[in-house]
């Protein structure tokens, strides 16, 4: 893809430019834009050319993933003749910036285009690695089977509450609860919403875990709630909302979780372990490739830990 100039492209400069002030010639040679293009000029001239990068070879493959990425922009997933032909064309115009500009070297310091480039190929090592081939119920059950001990069902338990604010009683509190208590345990019985004040839990059910009760009580708290007696209740438990008196009424669960319990679950954590496995994969096998040297400041040490990083492409943008 070459083009000539004409002769008259190529003439001397005419009489009337050659008069031109030399005020307006300092400002051209001070301008940014003409520095641009020197510096530019210079890279054109000094890079270093390439066959391979001056070749842009179009696979039927890659003319089918252009347009498919084009179909997903619109409202039929087959592209007219005419857009098949727009989407190639910008596809082949943005490669010959793409090839130029690393010819050039324009790629060099660019933390965006660094980014993109390390994308890519963390999508390479999960494609090779199988992560985008389907996932089986074979595989879900294998990879349960050798992961048992981490879906583990949390024991639950149901439970009566009486709160009492620290915002009505900052000082007090303990107090208010303790005498709360003495009435709960009194031999008339009396029902404990009648003398608790308003608590704003948000994921309160009739069976709660652990985990379900932290955001609300907070670790301590639950720690505590876990530890009480069943049948009897407790002594004034602080919370960062005020003071707690819990009578737990039953407790139960603390087995293992079945297949279709954590199915959903499963399917999450196989593929994430499989990414995981493919970066390792990868990662390996570059450190052994490269060279790695490292100066540090003195007193610093480094070396490169044993597995990647854990992160994985994100396939949002593709």
């Amino acid at each position: 893809m070459s083009a000539t100039l004409s002769p008259e492209a190529t003439a001397a400069p005419s009489a009337a430019s050659a008069s031109l002030p030399a005020s307006w010639l300092r400002r051209v040679v001070m301008h940014r834009f003409t520095h641009f293009a020197v510096i530019g000029g210079a890279a054109f001239v000094l890079a270093p050319p390439s066959d391979d990068m001056r070749t842009i070879r179009i696979t039927p493959d890659e003319a089918s993933s252009v347009w498919a990425v084009r179909a997903r922009h619109g409202v039929s997933k087959e592209l007219p003749p005419k857009e098949k032909r727009e989407a190639l064309a910008q596809y082949i115009e943005d490669e010959l910036y793409y090839r130029e500009g690393l010819r050039l070297g324009l790629d060099k310091g660019d933390g965006i285009v660094r980014n993109r480039v390390v994308q890519k190929m963390m999508f390479y090592a999960e494609d090779v690695g199988g992560v985008s081939a389907p996932t089986t119920d074979e595989a879900l059950r294998a990879y349960f089977d050798a992961h048992r001990s981490a879906y583990v069902r949390e024991q639950e338990m149901k439970f009566a509450h009486v709160f009492v604010s620290s915002s009505t009683h900052p000082s007090d509190g303990a107090r208010v609860a303790m005498a709360l208590r003495d009435k709960l345990v009194a031999d008339a019985p009396v029902d404990p919403k009648s003398l608790s004040e308003a608590f704003a839990a948000t994921r309160l059910r009739e069976w709660n875990t652990p985990t379900d009760l932290v955001q609300d009580f907070g670790e301590s708290a639950v720690r505590e709630m876990a530890q009480s007696e069943v049948g009897k209740w407790s002594a004034p438990i602080a919370s960062p909302f005020g003071w707690h008196l819990v009578r737990v009424i039953e407790r139960r669960g603390g087995r293992d979780a079945t297949f279709e319990e954590v199915r959903r679950d499963l399917v999450i954590d196989y593929q994430s372990d499989r990414k995981r496995g493919s970066m390792d994969a990868l990662f390996l096998r570059l450190k052994k490739e490269y060279r790695l040297d490292v100066h540090l400041p003195q007193g610093e040490t480094f070396s490169l830990p044993e597995r990647s990083t854990g992160r994985t492409a994100a396939r949002g943008g593709e």
